[in-house]
């Protein structure tokens, strides 16, 4: 459920995305346990993660939050009806 509604709002949104599967031990591992859950990652310049080196752009910070408020508001419409 999570997931595809992060596709389709990624889609709805224009944006371009890939599903990938995460092997670290994000909070969604635990919360997928109880709910559904979902993670947004948006690009990093040269791939770095966990450190200095790491830069996103404001466009992708706020594209991947975008995503991820219209998804949750698309789970919850679903949900309430």
């Amino acid at each position: 459920m999570a997931r595809d509604a992060l596709t389709a709002t990624a889609e709805a949104l224009g944006l371009r995305h890939i599903s990938l599967v995460s092997g670290a031990g994000h909070d969604a591992q635990s919360l997928a346990e109880v709910c559904p859950a979902g993670m947004v990652f948006v690009p990093s310049a040269e791939g770095a993660s966990h450190s200095r080196r790491e830069f996103t752009r404001w466009d992708d910070c706020v594209s991947g939050a975008d995503v991820l408020l219209q998804a949750a508001l698309r789970m919850a419409i679903r949900v309430a009806t």
